[in-house]
């Protein structure tokens, strides 16, 4: 077991590595510096999480499909937020009111779990509650990873509780631990995908309309997606689906949706947020049908290996940053080599003004390399035209951080 501690002080750190059982390994981060503004701390946790437990996993490689492993080989993320802190990380109108604020997210092979706590107030110099509940949550886990989700009520001493939980399908399981490399849902019809609320404790289920349709272990899809729009949907909104039905005008084909779960320089998405994704597009995509691919792709080299000869839909930010040679680490070589492998999958771009700063930018006023530029294909202003953006939606529900 990996346990990853943020926002603790060095004192605490020693006390809880004092009374940690055999077996965890601890490491320490005192500062939130390193957490990504503008991402809410429980689901930061939960990516932190989901990290460590495939770090745990490359210690077992397994190449049979659907093995089981070892509960030790978890991932246990423990974000503490201290008043002060909640103006950059935490949306202000959840804050705790000149308390301190716990986030603690686990993830296995088979379910992610995330507990928030409000701790109260801590007089200055006092260790933080914090310990105990992290202690606790550990003495939980190690006896059972059930236990520890199906439990809403344990007497801790602390109020304003939140738990959710969401056990992983075997596809996703495969996918989070590398032995898959896309899965496909089709979305669409009457049933929805559901977050309900049952006893206090939220427990993401899958309608069976939305459970993975079919997992692919090996590259490349055959036949592939005519069309794709790659995105992090987070959340997704009307532009994307308003990008769909322009692009199936122009391209006389179906569109798909595709989401990376892997990141270049982020943590992994966990099982909780894979739902929340999941749920939001069917919700959207609601009176029509659509497939939505969770691949392990974060870069678009990777996604034309997995889906030769496919129009990817982007925005004109987009088209910036692929010919960008900050993005090849200042290497413009690296950045053409990568172009003409997109190029030699016979993949494209469909390319959509977007708001860059203060005006709405086509790909007519971009300064793209000529290999670049050679892929892409134009969606003129008169036909599509949407200033909205999933960053700018996230900031607005959160009170503007």
């Amino acid at each position: 077991m990996i346990l990853h501690l943020v926002g603790f002080h060095p004192s605490e750190q020693a006390a809880l590595g004092r009374r940690l059982p055999p077996g965890v390994f601890v490491r320490t981060e005192h500062a939130l510096a390193r957490l990504p503004q503008g991402f809410l701390l429980e689901s930061s946790a939960r990516r932190l999480a989901a990290g460590l437990a495939v770090h745990a996993w490359n210690e077992h490689i397994q190449n049979e499909p659907n093995v089981v492993m070892p509960r030790s080989s978890c991932g246990v993320a423990v974000v503490l937020c201290r008043p002060g802190d909640e103006a950059k990380w935490i949306d202000s109108n959840n804050a705790a009111s000149g308390g301190q604020q716990l986030f603690l997210a686990v993830q296995t092979q088979t379910i992610s779990i995330q507990r928030g706590y409000r701790l109260g107030s801590v007089s200055p110099g006092s260790a933080s509650p914090g310990v105990e509940v992290v202690l606790q949550a550990i003495d939980e886990l190690c006896r059972s990873v059930e236990d520890l989700a199906s439990q809403p009520a344990v007497a801790i001493g602390y109020d304003d509780r939140e738990e959710r939980s969401q056990p992983g399908p075997i596809a996703w399981q495969n996918l989070l631990g590398g032995r898959a490399v896309a899965v496909q849902h089709l979305l669409g019809g009457d049933d929805r995908c559901d977050l309900p609320n049952v006893g206090g404790v939220s427990h993401g289920l899958l309608s069976p309309a939305c459970m993975p349709r079919c997992m692919v272990r090996q590259l490349p899809l055959s036949p592939p997606p005519a069309a794709i729009l790659p995105g992090s949907f987070n959340p997704m909104h009307s532009g994307h689906l308003q990008m769909m039905r322009v692009a199936e005008e122009l391209l006389n084909c179906p569109v798909s949706l595709e989401m990376a779960i892997t990141n270049v320089d982020k943590p992994p998405l966990d099982y909780i947020a894979m739902v929340e994704r999941l749920a939001a597009a069917q919700r959207l995509i609601s009176g029509r049908t659509a497939e939505m691919w969770f691949t392990r792709a974060p870069t678009f080299v990777e996604k034309s290996q997995l889906f030769p000869g496919t129009v990817f839909l982007i925005g004109a930010d987009t088209a910036v940053r692929l010919g960008d040679p900050r993005y090849y680490g200042n290497d413009p070589r690296a950045r053409d080599q990568a172009l003409d492998a997109i190029a030699e999958q016979g993949c494209r771009f469909l390319v959509f003004g977007r708001q860059l700063e203060t005006r709405f930018v086509e790909l007519s006023e971009l300064a793209l390399p000529p290999r670049l530029r050679g892929l892409c294909r134009a969606v003129p202003a008169a036909i599509f035209r949407a200033d909205i953006s999933s960053t700018e939606l996230r900031q607005q529900s959160r009170g503007g951080v």
